[in-house]
């Protein structure tokens, strides 16, 4: 059981089956020999030996690699998306709109060999970092613990310790997916330039004024959540 944190020059890891104590619990692996922390993977792992290589998805920050399950963080950068609403009231409309900085939590499962996409948080980040977030203003996420409700979307999609690149997929399970108005609360919004104030009582008006943007509205909100962190 692992815990590795990506920096500008090195992989800090630790190894979490060791008391806080212990002279061992903590060590840097600089990234030309990442190779080296394979060694202590493979006991963990059946006693199989391990690749010599991790191969990492998009903006990866952190990972957690457990008997049972993996947790990883990741920032995607901001991006055109398109998206597509739904309600019991309206046919499928699609919008494209700015995507704001995208800081996703996910949680792989272990099933058989690999680990299997099992839930997802989001959040709005302010950097690449993580450092500072937001609530996202999107519909289908849970208000406190910002996990997004899935249904059965994404559970094909497994990665394993060594090679994560099939977490690239976790964005576009979120914007891509078909939105509703579960989950969805009112968002009131000031304008700090004009003080002018902004309210979406649904989803749908929401992506269309964000439909007429050229760039994501981040002046509008407050990020105040400062990191989240590994539960």
């Amino acid at each position: 059981m692992y815990s590795f944190t990506m920096l500008r020059d090195r992989v800090e890891v630790t190894d979490n089956s060791l008391s806080d104590t212990s002279p061992l619990k903590k060590f840097s692996i600089s990234y030309k020999n990442l190779s080296e922390v394979f060694d202590r993977l493979s006991e963990d792992f059946g006693g199989r030996t391990a690749e010599r290589s991790l191969l990492l998805p998009e903006g990866c920050l952190s990972l957690s690699i457990e008997k049972d399950r993996i947790i990883l963080y990741q920032v995607f950068v901001d991006r055109r998306v398109r998206i597509s609403h739904q309600d019991h009231v309206n046919p499928l409309q699609s919008y494209t709109v700015p995507f704001p900085r995208t800081y996703i939590k996910s949680q792989f499962s272990k099933h058989n060999s690999k680990f299997k996409f099992s839930k997802m948080w989001v959040l709005m980040s302010q950097d690449l970092r993580g450092s500072m977030l937001a609530r996202m203003p999107f519909p289908n996420i849970y208000n406190e613990a910002h996990e997004v409700c899935m249904g059965s979307v994404g559970r094909n999609v497994e990665v394993s310790p060594t090679d994560l690149r099939e977490a690239n997929r976790v964005f576009s399970l979120y914007a891509e997916s078909t939105f509703n108005n579960d989950l969805w609360s009112r968002l009131l919004l000031k304008d700090p330039a004009t003080q002018t104030s902004l309210e979406f009582t649904e989803p749908r008006a929401w992506f269309e004024y964000l439909s007429r943007q050229e760039q994501f509205p981040y002046s509008l909100f407050n990020f105040s959540i400062k990191g989240w962190h590994i539960k």
